[in-house]
């Protein structure tokens, strides 16, 4: 995979998720061993925070914290490796 982060797609792509104040949304991407993942999540839930922060900052590495409602845990997005986006009916497909 490219290292190289596609900041205007990775920064569309956060905006797009942070328009959606905690409604549901679902993600395509590429995960680091190769395989797709598919992702019903959410973000700006504050459920089972233990009151620690991360050790670093998310948005300067091109990636999303989202709630995944499926297994109901926190997962990280890879912004610069998601193929498609689908919010509130509407579909961003990277091409």
């Amino acid at each position: 995979m490219n290292k190289t982060i596609n900041t205007a797609w990775t920064n569309k792509l956060q905006k797009t998720i942070d328009n959606t104040k905690g409604k549901f949304f679902s993600v395509k991407f590429i995960k680091r061993d190769g395989s797709t993942r598919v992702m019903l999540c959410r973000n700006g839930v504050r459920k089972g925070l233990k009151g620690g922060t991360l050790k670093y900052n998310p948005r300067e590495r091109g990636n999303a914290i989202v709630w995944d409602v499926n297994k109901s845990a926190y997962r990280t997005i890879p912004l610069a490796r998601v193929t498609k986006l689908k919010i509130n009916k509407k579909t961003i497909i990277k091409l």
